[in-house]
């Protein structure tokens, strides 16, 4: 995050403005700071104050921290030392040393790692000095508006990759639906012939009984014809348990349809947000059931429809003979 001092308004600067005979005006433009230091002398002994801005230009606006401290000191000659109210984390220090040459004040701070670092201090008035305050709190509000904008604009990328990812996912859990998906029809298609070869059974054997009982009839059998007419009346219908047998695939072919279509459409989408075409899952991947195996499918369900209803006719036909053929021994 970059740091850009943020200086005083003009209000905060005006406290300092005591209409003081022989009050000593300092500034410093730092590239980190704004520093005002104003003092007034008494037989070599110093009395002002200090007034220190810095700030932090952020995507979210500018930050500012102002510092103001009562100072005292001493000169003696052109050296001159500042004592500060209370240590202060900028300088590293809570007194001050430097000497005046003319319009500049040159302090020298000791540094904890060694060495010393100079600030020099100019000249300055309180009206120059709120107006630089003034410029460089536009510059630091210019500065955190760039910032916002950055910011913004990683937030939209970051927001848009994700956005793209979600996407190559989505056509990634399509194409893999498209495979589960056509498992299941396998699944079912087995079941469903298995059922058509049940189905061809039990119509053999509604038609086998109706014959049986009208032989039996002929053939003056009575207590064997009572007995085929008994098991007649008692039986379930066979067709029960495969009613919904020819609907099974309805559910299953519009669920691959629709996640080839989806493919489609997320594909379209990831493109339109700028995605890499190299990054899409490859469409050769995905599972389709031919127009020729959905002919087949619908011809099998065809014709289980066409069997549940043959055997329920020929149940029928068995029940209708039972009630209308009479078997008599004499």
């Amino acid at each position: 995050m970059a740091k850009f001092i943020l200086p005083l308004t003009a209000a905060l600067c005006v406290s300092f403005a005591s209409a003081q005979q022989g009050q000593q005006v300092f500034g410093l433009d730092a590239p980190q700071a704004r520093i005002l230091l104003t003092w007034t002398e008494a037989q070599g002994q110093l009395s002002g104050a200090l007034q220190l801005l810095t700030g932090t230009a952020t995507a979210s606006g500018p930050r500012v921290d102002v510092l103001n401290q009562v100072v005292r000191g001493t000169r003696s000659g052109s050296s001159y030392t500042f004592i500060l109210e209370n240590p202060v984390k900028f300088f590293g220090a809570s007194t001050l040393s430097g000497t005046l040459a003319k319009d500049t004040l040159s302090l020298m701070i000791p540094q904890s790692t060694g060495g010393f670092t100079t600030f020099q201090l100019k000249t300055t008035t309180m009206a120059k000095f709120n107006t630089s305050v003034t410029d460089f709190k536009a510059v630091l509000t210019r500065q955190s508006q760039v910032l916002k904008q950055q910011a913004d604009a990683e937030a939209e990328r970051r927001r848009k990759a994700a956005e793209l990812e979600v996407y190559l996912e989505y056509m990634q859990q399509a194409i893999d639906s498209t495979k589960t998906i056509s498992q299941q029809i396998t699944t079912i298609v087995s079941r469903l012939e298995a059922t058509r070869k049940q189905l061809q059974e039990a119509l053999a054997e509604q038609r086998k009984v109706k014959r049986e009982i009208e032989q039996l009839a002929r053939d003056k059998e009575c207590y064997q014809f009572n007995e085929k007419i008994a098991d007649v009346y008692l039986s379930v219908d066979p067709t029960e348990p495969f009613t919904e047998a020819p609907k099974s695939l309805e559910t299953p072919l519009l669920a691959l349809d629709n996640a080839v279509l989806n493919y489609g459409e997320y594909r379209k989408k990831f493109l339109s947000l700028g995605g890499d075409a190299k990054l899409i899952p490859d469409e050769r991947n995905i599972v389709h059931v031919s127009v020729q195996d959905k002919g087949k499918y619908q011809t099998l369900i065809t014709a289980l429809a066409s069997l549940i209803q043959d055997v329920r006719d020929a149940r029928q036909a068995t029940r209708d003979s039972a009630d209308t053929i009479k078997c008599s021994s004499l």
